[in-house]
Order: C-alpha cells, then structure tokens, then sequence
C-alpha cells in the first residue's frame, strides 16, 4: 500500500502526466511488488534491491527473458520516489537506493521488415481506403500515439511537411492526448512529393 500512495501524491505534487502515471503503476505492479512487495522497508538495503535489479535484467519478463533498459530504469525510478519519501518521514533511518547501482538493461535490437515482404504488404495496403494513412506511418518513422494524433492542420502542402507535436493512447477505457515525452519528439517531417498527393487525393 506505501508504493501506491507514493506514485499517487509524486503525481498530485509535480503535475506529471496522466500517461507516465500508469507507466509507473505498471512496473511497481509487474516487477516490484510480486517479488519485494512483501518484504519491509526497513529491511530491504542497497545490496539487496541491487541484485533484485539485476534479476530483472537477466530474466524479468513473464517469458523469463532479459528485460529493457528503458524498463529496469523506470523500475528504479519508482523505488527511489517510495524510498526517498520514506526516509523523509522517517519511516526508514537511511534511503537505500542512493547506494544503488541501476544496471542497464537489454537492448533491443531493431529489425527491418526485408524489402520483399514489405513489397506484400503494401500490395494489400495501397487498396485499402486508409492507403494514405499506412503510407505516412512507413515514410515518417512516427509513433502509433503521434500518428493518431495527426490533424489535417498538421499538413503542410506548400512545403510537403507533417508538423509532429501531439501523441495519444488508451488507458483505462479513456482517450488522453499529450504533448510528446521530450522536447525532441516535436518535429516537422519532410515528406514525398508522391505522399503528398496521396494525402490530398485522401
């Protein structure tokens, strides 16, 4: 029950994001709490929370698979915002997690669909009456959220330029849209002359 109120008033004190909020309520049910939650507070030190991480890097997913390092870093995060507001209660005497060591995660390694199979897919897509839709997704790179996101006001087609500025997701049956994670995620993206036409034949 600590944990849970933590990442609750961390969200009510610093006006985070909806999206980020559930991130974190996910990883502290996936990860923490089936494996530590039982343990107290007063007994968990450096050491221990050290080695609980890296047996997450080294088989933390349901699969017994190695884990992310975007994944064991939110993890961390989550111990070092219950921790630090234990100590600041004086619930625990000192704040292990500032001894911790946060080991990086697996990587992923980026697959590209092969130029032949890609063939295919577009073969099915172009007849399709989102055609124009699953072609910006291949030619800008964007995410899901960004691409969802997408108005007509974010065309440009003086300059064939999609403004990128907005991302969105469901949780919890409720539609929430966001400005992007990083300041780097707002960007304008070139596109085709052909994409272009697409967009207005759309």
């Amino acid at each position: 029950e600590f944990f849970p109120e933590c990442i609750e008033n961390h969200f009510a004190f610093n006006g985070k994001k909806q999206q980020s909020k559930d991130d974190y309520f996910s990883h502290l049910n996936a990860y923490i709490i089936p494996r530590i939650g039982k343990v107290a507070l007063k007994d968990c030190n450096s050491l221990q929370l050290e080695r609980f991480l890296l047996e997450l890097k080294k088989s933390g997913s349901k699969k017994g698979l190695p884990l992310s390092g975007s994944t064991i870093e939110k993890v961390g995060i989550v111990l070092k915002i219950g921790f630090k507001k234990a100590h600041r209660h004086k619930l625990i005497a000192s704040n292990p997690m500032l001894e911790v060591q946060i080991p990086k995660g697996h990587e992923k390694k980026i697959e590209h669909i092969p130029d032949e199979e890609l063939s295919k897919l577009r073969s099915v897509w172009l007849e399709k009456p989102l055609s124009a839709f699953f072609e910006l997704a291949l030619n800008t790179g964007a995410r899901k959220g960004e691409l969802l996101c997408l108005r007509w006001s974010d065309f440009d087609s003086k300059t064939n330029t999609i403004s990128i500025s907005k991302t969105t997701y469901y949780s919890k049956g409720i539609h929430y849209e966001n400005s992007p994670k990083s300041e780097n995620s707002v960007r304008k993206v070139e596109i085709t002359s052909s994409q272009a036409q697409s967009l207005k034949a759309h």
